[in-house]
């Protein structure tokens, strides 16, 4: 017994560490929606504290799963605490497992309790769990054991049949479509220990035909009725006109217009995955059963091996064979089953949203794939503009006209696009885009914040404690919400925060309505020169539609934001390429540029725009030689992007 204890305590120690520091679930806590290389999106619940939040789960079978599955992965946002709760879900699976083969009498055999909780490390490792499917497995593993211990005391089958109708009832209600592997267990438990082949073709029957039942009992579809809270079927895309689980602020429910997800089987890993940790209970109760046959096989086979297999298998040796298959089992699967490219991923997002930016640009190099999704460019270049490299590494990455930002259902479809807008001053628009995330997405903290903080910026103190109020109910953003309250109770206007307090600097006074990017960085300067954001972000669009003409009209203004900006007295690698072309363009000497107010231009740059010149005429009847030619020579240059509109480096 104490070794046993041993060896747990030395299994889930690793187990926890490994969590904590290699999986990170705090990456999923922001994950919501992000697109993996396997095709499958994230999914991340809300959770309010409440009755009226809970009492939405309360309508449909595996609702209460749900719900605690919301509650407990709001701790992901803590690296210790969501480590924790992922450690004791896969701890309770150890513990059933290994009740269900003590049960059995199969005590020889308690090495096989470890093999659950490594394979749903591996499903963990997939990235795309949810916490809700493994609460319904540990529903599903205790109401098992209840049913099995039961049927060791009693013997009539009738009395059986009623505690396993009890038991069905129950666990459809709180786990949804993890009943069947509970029908399925008690079955082969009364065929193969047993031998009671009515009372097992019966649970089978229950098996198929109580979700089915459930399916008109509770309106819901055949794939929900069988599969929801199991996992094998994950979240494809978020859909307008989907049903959604959330309610607008005024607590009824949304209307048929909310975003949700539409539903598919899981990637083949996942879905492998889950079948092995289902298909490993069934396992486990066949290993049991006839525990007696496999020892036999095993002690014949140790005497046919001979002494040295004798030795090698004795009772002394089976100890130290038990850590040794452990130890090999557990990091084999630690290693080989991580995704590390949706780890990557998620990794690049959770910076984002955390806003640590160099550590962001650090990930981003890593990222799996080379053609960025729409809210990674976006991320990137708010990146390199946090960091004051927007100037001189833009071309370092894969560009395009849209990679700036984006307005209305567009800046509402992009991880931190709204947050994007509220930090260059389009309030108004960072608005509207935020409104559209509420109604397709539900009340999600970071878009309750965005929108307090909104209204607290418009002066419209009121409307934002109604977000404030919501947000109160949040886990994890709750405190944050609660000190706002107070706050806005001394200051309505909260002029003393530097967040809002900066936002009303660069505000525009006037609305316009425009779809040109250009316009509108023009306004917000012309609001406020000194918004440094919205001048890098308008040169960026000068350069990113290749228009050097117009980089070198506003070159001259550099030196407003102070002496010591932009790494003075130097020019920016890209806005100098940009001016020298432009300089080419209209027959003028490259070594006098103008407007640059005591600000010079490095001779390597010099140098490289004059090769540049000298490649692009001798390719000047063949822009395909020339894009070789540069991308091999100048593979991170603004003239190469401006010349040929390609940048991020050799293809």
């Amino acid at each position: 017994m104490v070794f046993w204890v041993a060896v747990s305590c030395a299994f889930f120690l690793p187990y926890y560490w490994y969590l904590r520091e290699c999986l990170k679930p705090q990456l999923l806590y922001h994950g919501h929606a992000v697109p993996l290389p396997s095709g499958d999106l994230v999914y991340f619940p809300i959770y309010q504290k409440g009755f009226a939040f809970l009492e939405r789960f309360l309508a449909r079978p595996g609702g209460l799963s749900e719900y605690l599955g919301a509650r407990y992965c709001q701790y992901y946002y803590c690296p210790n605490l969501g480590a924790f709760v992922i450690t004791a879900v896969a701890l309770l699976v150890y513990l059933g497992s290994d009740w269900l083969i003590r049960l059995g009498g199969g005590g020889s055999s308690r090495g096989l309790r470890f093999v659950p909780p490594l394979l749903l490390l591996i499903v963990y490792n997939q990235y795309t769990f949810q916490l809700a499917s493994c609460l319904a497995l540990v529903v599903v593993l205790m109401a098992t054991v209840v049913y099995v211990l039961v049927a060791n005391r009693v013997d009539r089958a009738l009395a059986r049949a009623a505690v396993f109708a009890v038991l069905c009832v129950a666990v459809y209600y709180a786990a949804g479509g993890m009943y069947v592997l509970l029908a399925v267990l008690c079955a082969l438990s009364e065929l193969l220990a047993n031998r009671r082949y009515v009372l097992g073709g019966l649970y089978l029957v229950a098996a198929a035909g109580v979700p089915l039942l459930g399916k008109y009992w509770f309106d819901v579809s055949v794939a929900a009725a069988y599969l929801h809270s199991s996992g094998l079927y994950g979240f494809g895309e978020f859909l307008p006109g989907a049903y959604s689980t959330e309610a607008p602020l005024n607590g009824e429910r949304l209307s048929e217009t909310a975003w949700s997800a539409s539903y598919r089987l899981s990637s083949p890993r996942q879905l492998a995955a889950l079948l092995c940790l289902y298909g490993s209970f069934i396992a486990i109760l066949v290993v049991v059963v006839f525990r007696r046959t496999l020892g036999r096989l095993g002690t014949a086979i140790r005497f046919r091996s001979g002494r040295v297999g004798q030795v090698c298998f004795s009772s002394r040796l089976r100890p130290v064979w038990a850590m040794v298959t452990l130890s090999v089992a557990g990091v084999s699967v630690a290693w080989l089953t991580l995704d590390r490219d949706a780890q990557t991923v998620l990794q690049a997002n959770y910076c984002a949203r955390m806003e640590t930016w160099p550590e962001f640009l650090e990930v981003i190099d890593r990222y799996p794939v080379r053609e960025y999704p729409a809210s990674v460019m976006v991320d990137v270049n708010r990146a390199l503009f946090e960091t004051g490299q927007l100037g001189s590494r833009m071309f370092s990455y894969r560009q395009s006209p849209e990679a700036l930002f984006r307005l209305g259902s567009r800046a509402a479809s992009l991880k931190g696009g709204c947050e994007m807008l509220f930090r260059l001053g389009r309030i108004n628009e960072a608005e509207h885009a935020a409104l559209e995330v509420l109604e397709m997405d539900g009340e999600r903290p970071e878009t309750l914040r965005l929108l307090a903080d909104v209204y607290i910026v418009k002066r419209r103190s009121d409307v934002a404690r109604v977000f404030l109020s919501v947000l109160t109910r949040d886990v994890v953003q709750g405190p944050w919400a609660e000190d706002r309250l107070q706050r806005l109770d001394s200051d309505p206007l909260l002029s003393s925060d530097p967040r809002i307090r900066d936002a009303r600097l660069v505000m525009p006074l006037t609305d316009m309505v425009t779809e040109s990017k250009e316009e509108l960085l023009l306004a917000l300067l012309a609001r406020n020169r000194k918004n440094r954001m919205a001048f890098e972000y308008l040169m960026a669009y000068y350069l990113l539609t290749r228009q050097p003409d117009k980089v070198a009209l506003h070159i001259d203004l550099l030196n407003d934001f102070g002496p010591q900006a932009f790494g003075y007295p130097t020019v920016p690698e890209h806005y100098a390429e940009a001016l020298l072309l432009y300089l080419h363009n209209v027959n003028l000497p490259l070594d006098k540029p103008p407007n640059l107010r005591g600000r010079i231009i490095r001779r390597e740059t010099l140098e490289r725009v004059r090769q540049v010149i000298q490649v692009a005429y001798e390719c000047r009847n063949d822009k395909e030689a020339m894009g070789k030619i540069l991308t091999a020579r100048f593979p991170n240059s603004g003239c190469r992007y401006l010349l040929t509109g390609e940048a991020g480096g050799v293809p």
